[in-house]
């Protein structure tokens, strides 16, 4: 029997990585490469290619914050194409993307 707790940023990349091939994207799960710091998935579609911030929270009023790697060496710019929020806050999860221009420097 495997009782090892699965961590909310695992739920979160696990439901995110299902959440965009269902929407015909191909996906990369570039988060343990270190020449991809500042985002963890690259999702392709359509010979368009977007890089992928994904957070997962419980709260029901927070995003986790940001690391310094995952703004541009200015910090006013999200590496990220976007960000995918997974809210493990009410019954069914909830995934909210937020594109790179919503984040304001």
């Amino acid at each position: 029997m495997n009782t090892k707790k699965i961590s909310v940023e695992e739920m979160a990349m696990n439901l995110a990585v299902k959440w965009l091939k269902n929407q015909g994207y191909e996906v990369d799960n570039v988060s343990h490469n270190p020449a991809c710091r500042g985002y963890d998935l690259v999702a392709k579609k359509i010979g368009v290619e977007e890089k992928i911030e994904v957070k997962g929270t419980k709260s029901k009023f927070g995003i986790p914050d940001l690391y310094e790697t995952e703004w541009d060496s200015k910090g006013k710019v999200l590496v990220a194409d976007k960000l995918i929020l997974v809210s493990f806050f009410e019954k069914e999860p909830k995934i909210y993307e937020i594109p790179r221009n919503y984040f304001k420097p």
